[in-house]
């Protein structure tokens, strides 16, 4: 990944990995010419060997995964990144607003329930 110009660090490089596979832009959320070019990676690594390749772009790079196993990455062409990153941008902010509405929801169903109770956070610390 240094050599493509992903990362720096090996740090930098474990934590890229673990965010291109869990939030990563994937051929289900893509449209247009990003979904096309997902597809052609796909059919490109399957031509490979790869069995059932797993393909993510996460910032400005594209992630090629062999089940959980990172294969390779490296930069996403030019006529593809502007729209990849804006997909992703979309696709990562609703998965943002989903989970502030999900914690919400839980505080709600905690209060009604009467889990919170009327003590404040504070004097639960003290002995």
């Amino acid at each position: 990944m240094k050599h493509r110009g992903v990362v720096r660090t090996a740090n930098a490089a474990r934590q890229a990995t673990i965010n291109a596979y869990n939030i990563g832009l994937t051929y289900d959320d893509a449209e247009g010419t990003v979904k096309s070019y997902i597809g052609h990676l796909y059919a490109h690594n399957r031509s490979l060997g790869t069995t059932m390749p797993n393909i993510r772009i996460f910032g400005q790079h594209v992630y090629i995964f062999s089940g959980r196993r990172l294969l390779t990455a490296y930069p996403i062409p030019e006529d593809v990144r502007e729209p990849a990153i804006d997909q992703f941008r979309v696709k990562y902010a609703k998965a943002k607003k989903a989970k502030v509405d999900d914690y919400h929801k839980r505080m709600k169903y905690a209060e009604k329930i009467g889990c919170l109770g009327d003590v404040a956070p504070e004097t639960t610390l003290q002995k």
